[in-house]
């Protein structure tokens, strides 16, 4: 049986970045880029950027 996890409080000294957090970290970067990309491409165009109706 796998021990729950325990977080970790943020005021603890020297505290690490767990792997988990650097691959959410970076795959939120990955996802802003991927949008930014796409309305530069889409404005670059001519065509109106997408957005709410």
């Amino acid at each position: 049986m796998v021990p729950p996890d325990v977080a970790r409080r943020p005021d603890e000294e020297h505290r690490a970045t767990t792997p988990l957090e650097l691959f959410f970290d970076l795959c939120f970067v990955v996802a802003v880029t991927v949008v930014d990309r796409r309305r530069a491409i889409r404005t670059g165009r001519g065509e109106p950027a997408p957005g709410p109706p």
